[in-house]
């Protein structure tokens, strides 16, 4: 039996404390039980409020919620992985603590992992840890509540050191470390991260089949790629519940194709398959945004910047009588608005460069070609000549938005490239050191240079919103010139710390201190860049009583009023706020509007065509009882509508219509409780059936995945629900009695049936099988991903530790290639 070494576990245990104690530094608030105010969690929590609470109730998971857009499935919101064990590894990653002090260390954590797996050595490895996992695009990713993308990053790194191990014959970790890294990266389901990434991967693996034809390795690539592939499909299948229902409802949704055979403005999403190019593109970073990437406030940081007593816009505001303890909108990039920039560090960077000379030239050139390339590609309509042809002909491309995301995936790439180079460095694997410390000094040291010099007389510091802030009295001149001061204070701190850490770099090469002093004095001076602009987009000021938090879905009178109101099942409609970009409402009520960037595309017509407009008849069609207005400036009031049509009815008349626009136009001004338009694709279920209108329907239970009506009549009668349809074959049954009955669509985006004459129990339920089936495959996958972890991990413990840490054989090799005078000597 193999002997375990446990003496293994020593540096990665120090390094993993280091990751924690930095973690609770830095967010040392949330044990004090406080938290961030996130906005985008705050609206994930309102728009699945339903679900979550039903589920307590009824001790099962709700697949659908009514709660906005008049209801829809929670695949992409609340919807649980619960076979999946790969959630484990997650939550063992984060030592099973809470974000956000669970998630840095994580990040920390899995980019350590992986540079420990490439060779790269613990010392070099946990400078790049560092480096990720304070990286400001993780900080303001976490800001604003993006925890998701953040996670799907952090598991990315993973899926890179495995594709990089496997084309260096390192197969069994390598092929470990990719599926794992799959397989957990899309547990969290952020599918742009992981498509940009794969963009990536792709062009690595062309570089590599490049290598394999020159060095004549066609069989070590074959053998190479069917792992990957292995790993791909294990990880894809851990995934598979989560996957297959995304697959299916998306295209139902704004991503997926046009209804409309002729769309109602050639701008929107019902013209084009996947989305609309403007909408796709609104977050295209500029050429300023890109500077912010080693120069943190380029194009001046976020909306809400802090500035000092002596800034000019602070003193104007004063002068007025006006306190200016808020935050200062500084930002003048090509965004609508940043909760802050894209800042990679211009420590770390230097070190990339710097680093490249000490790689294997093909993830050398694969890093120089991925990052150039990923900021081309986050300028999105910036840069349309590049961008317009892959959003129009790469497959699944046009269904993502905010371009600028892509620079999370590069927030990635940049530490793990500058601690390989590192790595490579102290390995002594130079030949030369002045022309890549000074190629280093010269990229990035002569930008920050040049910009903190020349840097105001070359761009325009006008912002997005300036013209609006000097109708509301703002001192543009004096904004202007922050603006101008910011850029340059900022040019020259990464000036200063890039010449910190080339002259650190340079006295080691010159043998005037040890590798411990060069590796402590780099980590100082990264978590001092890093920590000190992070700081600035949370702080400890940022975090609050959880219970202050909890005011923002505090009921408001108007609320109270209409949750008086015992009827089972009814939508309001809150006008007080953009109701289709605010899910706050969805809290308390099951609207019209929300928040959901995946809406129904027959929805999002709906809205475009009548709802945006207040078109009355179609919102009583959809059961709209309630309407919330502003009665006054801040004041809400509740307006009943009296012609909210209820849960269901009955029709006098079946009109049958030929194409989906006919369909939809036809509901403008038509008696809608007489009237019921049905699509020639539902002709075989209402041929020759001519209802006479009679008797009455009524809701009995309501949960929001099953819904059962009584029905009396004296004769057939076709009903309409006031409930979206989402089909055929998706999930919703209908049942008379308890037999299955056919249901269709009706009125375009409402379901109908047929109900027989007398008194009878209509049950809709939601029970999708793609979501079923695909728990039991996600379960058998993410089983073989589990098994082939612990399996790596016996395999690591039980081979025997060189002699010397690696890390020092290293310093040995270090000292004698690189110090030729002292050799001479």
């Amino acid at each position: 039996m193999k002997k375990i070494y446990g003496g293994k576990l020593i540096q990665p245990l120090m390094a993993a404390a280091v990751f924690l104690i930095l973690s609770v530094m830095y967010f040392l608030p949330q044990l004090q039980g406080k938290v961030l105010q996130q906005g985008d969690l705050i609206q994930a929590k309102a728009m699945m409020q339903e679900a979550v609470v039903w589920q307590e109730k009824t001790d099962r998971i709700m697949l659908w919620t009514n709660s906005m857009f008049g209801g829809m499935p929670t695949f992409q919101m609340s919807a649980p992985q619960k076979n999946n064990l790969t959630v484990w590894l997650s939550e063992a990653s984060k030592l099973f603590i809470e974000r956000p002090i669970g998630y840095f260390f994580a990040a920390m954590l899995c980019c350590y992992i992986t540079l420990l797996c490439l060779g790269v050595g613990h010392w070099p490895s946990m400078l790049g840890a560092v480096a990720f996992g304070l990286t400001t695009n993780q900080i303001s990713l976490y800001e604003a509540g993006h925890v998701t993308k953040f996670m799907t990053i952090v598991w990315s790194s993973f899926v890179v050191g495995g594709i990089l191990l496997v084309f260096q014959k390192k197969y069994i970790v390598g092929g470990l470390l990719f599926t794992i890294g799959i397989g957990v990266s899309l547990l969290f389901n952020h599918i742009q991260m992981t498509y940009y990434l794969g963009m990536f991967l792709i062009l690595y693996y062309i570089i590599a089949l490049v290598v394999a034809i020159k060095k004549k390795e066609m069989r070590d690539f074959i053998k190479a790629s069917a792992i990957l592939l292995a790993g791909l499909v294990i990880g894809l299948g851990s995934y598979a519940s989560k996957m297959w229902t995304t697959i299916e409802f998306s295209s139902d949704t704004m991503r997926g194709g046009p209804v409309l055979e002729q769309p109602i403005d050639p701008n929107s999403s019902s013209s084009v398959q996947g989305l609309d190019w403007e909408y796709a593109m609104r977050w295209s970073n500029g050429f300023k945004d890109l500077l912010s990437t080693f120069i943190p406030r380029a194009a001046g940081g976020s909306g809400s910047e802090t500035l000092s007593d002596n800034a000019a816009v602070v003193k104007d505001l004063r002068s007025k009588g006006v306190d200016p303890s808020f935050g200062m909108p500084l930002y003048h990039g090509s965004l609508p608005f940043t909760a802050g920039p894209q800042y990679f560090g211009a420590s770390v960077l230097f070190l990339l460069v710097f680093g490249l000379f000490y790689m294997r030239p093909s993830i050398r050139w694969w890093l120089v070609a991925a990052i150039f390339l990923s900021l081309l590609l986050s300028m999105g309509k910036h840069f349309a000549i590049l961008n317009k042809p892959l959003f129009d002909l790469l497959p699944l491309y046009n269904k993502f938005r905010t371009p600028n995301s892509i620079l999370s995936v590069t927030a990635l790439l940049v530490p793990i490239g500058a601690a390989m180079g590192l790595g490579g460095f102290l390995k002594g694997h130079q030949k030369s050191f002045v022309r890549p410390i000074w190629i280093a000094l010269g990229i990035v040291g002569g930008l920050c240079l040049l910009i903190a010099l020349l840097g105001p007389s070359l761009m325009s510091f006008a912002g997005p919103n300036d013209a609006q802030l000097g109708q509301q009295g703002w001192n543009i001149d004096a904004l202007i010139a922050d603006r101008k001061s910011a850029l340059t204070g900022d040019a020259w701190r990464s000036f200063i710390w890039v010449l910190l850490c080339a002259a650190v770099i340079y006295v080691y090469h010159q043998g005037k201190i040890k590798q411990w002093l060069l590796l402590s004095g780099l980590g100082l001076f990264i978590i001092a860049d890093l920590w000190a602009v992070g700081r600035r987009y949370i702080a400890t000021d940022d975090f609050y009583p959880k219970r202050t938090l909890e005011d923002a879905y505090k009921l408001r009178p108007v609320d109270e009023q209409i949750l008086q109101d015992p009827a089972l099942y009814y939508r309001v409609h809150d006008l007080t706020a953009d109701p289709f970009n605010s899910s706050m409402a969805s809290y308390h009520h099951r609207t019209v509007g929300g928040y959901n960037p995946a809406k129904f595309q027959r929805y999002q017509d709906m809205i475009d065509r009548y709802i945006s407009k207040g078109n009355q008849n179609v919102l009583n069609m959809l059961n709209t009882k309630y309407f919330i207005i502003n009665e006054s400036e801040n004041k809400p009031a509740v307006r009943p509508n009296p012609g909210a049509m209820g849960n269901a009815w009955f029709v006098e008349n079946i009109n049958m219509v030929n194409t989906s626009r006919e369909e939809l136009e036809a509901l403008d001004t038509t008696d809608l409780r007489m009237n019921a338009y049905v699509h020639k694709e539902f002709a075989d279920e209402v041929t020759g059936f001519d209802p006479v209108k009679g008797g009455e329907i009524t809701l009995t239970s309501y949960t929001p995945d099953e819904l059962v009506f009584r029905s009396s009549a004296s004769s057939d009668q076709l009903a309409v629900f006031s409930d979206i349809w989402y089909g055929p074959n998706k999930g919703w049954k209908a049942y008379v009695d308890g037999k299955e009955a056919p249901h269709i669509r009706a009125n375009y985006i409402l379901r109908a049936m047929k109900i027989p004459s007398g008194q009878h129990e209509i049950r809709f339920k939601f029970d999708p099988q793609s979501y079923r089936v695909g728990e039991i495959i996600s379960l058998i996958f993410s089983s073989l991903i589990m098994i082939g972890l612990l399996y790596g991990l016996y395999r690591w413990l039980s081979t025997p530790p060189p002699m010397l840490p690696v890390h020092a054989v290293e310093t040995v090799k270090t000292k004698r290639s690189i110090n030729p005078k002292k050799r001479n000597k």
